[in-house]
């Protein structure tokens, strides 16, 4: 297995480069055709590897809808990212939490 890493991580950069590409793709066309989306903020000094492109819809309702439209023509997604204090171990008042949860949305990388 750590032969297969090796290899892999020889490849990291090219991946790295491929998703960064990519995400400029979303950036772009998020703007140009002004959706109601709110793309991931990245710091120009920063390198994001972009495990996954995550936007921010306005409100649950308009993430369900975008989902299920993408299905329909056969695009994946899924949640963007999940909010621990909905778990029973990790009960509590998180509301920031409970928001970007309830909002966030992940788009194919591929």
């Amino acid at each position: 297995m750590a032969g297969i890493g090796r290899v892999q991580l020889k490849r990291l950069h090219k991946y790295v480069e491929r998703r960064n590409s990519l995400a400029k793709t979303y950036n772009d066309l998020i703007e140009d055709h002004s959706l109601p989306l709110i793309p991931q903020k990245v710091l120009r000094e920063a390198k994001h590897d972009y495990q996954t492109y995550a936007v921010r819809t306005q409100s649950r309702k308009v993430r369900n809808k975008l989902v299920a439209e993408l299905k329909k023509r056969g695009i994946g997604s899924t949640i963007g990212t999940y909010s621990l204090c909905e778990l029973p171990l990790f009960k509590g008042d998180a509301p920031n939490s409970k928001i970007i949860f309830e909002t966030t949305i992940a788009l194919p990388m591929y």
